[in-house]
């Protein structure tokens, strides 16, 4: 190896990190007593990819996750929620779901916690989405367009009304693809 492919092998990978997006990192953190509510701001820009939220809870102290986009959510009127009881609550988005903007989050603590002390984390331009452990949130309905490697796996997260109807199809030109769904937590098994 000559100096020369050197040089182009540091010119290529410098011109490699400046292309991708800067992974950004922000926490927010509180106290909330039993049935009560804190909201926090933030704002995402135009280099943002993708959003990921997460407030952390145990079986006691717990809290649900709402966000919104352009003023502070409510109870019933959020454009995302994760409220799993006595479970860390997540949301994460990705295009075209999340766009530039002021985005605002409530972390609301059941009756049914304790007390819980939290700290939100909020991340943007992570590298593992559709993954096991970053579902993306979609609303509903929506359709999905991507693709995915042979034996590739992608994750995605619908909140449905009790006994709402649903149905969900792939398409795929060369193989034929397979869908799980499951209630209340992502199935993750080895072999599918």
């Amino acid at each position: 190896m000559n100096m020369t492919s050197i040089r182009r092998g540091a010119v290529t990978l410098a011109a490699l990190l400046l292309a991708m997006p800067e992974l950004y990192a922000q926490t927010f953190s509180g106290t909330n007593s039993s049935g009560t509510a804190t909201d926090f701001s933030f704002a995402i820009t135009a280099s943002s990819t993708n959003l990921s939220l997460l407030v952390p809870g145990t079986t006691t102290a717990f809290s649900d996750l709402l966000l919104k986009r352009g003023s502070a959510p409510g109870d019933s009127s959020y454009d995302f929620i994760s409220a799993f009881t006595g479970q860390t609550n997540a949301i994460h988005l990705e295009a075209p779901e999340l766009s530039p903007g002021t985005y605002f989050i409530r972390i609301r603590t059941p009756a049914a916690s304790q007390t819980h002390a939290f700290t939100v984390l909020l991340q943007t331009n992570v590298s593992d989405m559709r993954s096991a452990s970053r579902p993306v949130s979609k609303p509903f309905p929506v359709q999905t367009i991507g693709s995915i490697s042979a034996n590739g796996r992608q994750y995605f997260r619908f909140d449905l009304s009790s006994n709402a109807a649903i149905r969900v199809s792939l398409d795929s030109p060369n193989v034929s693809p397979d869908v799980y769904l499951n209630r209340t937590q992502i199935r993750v098994r080895a072999g599918i």
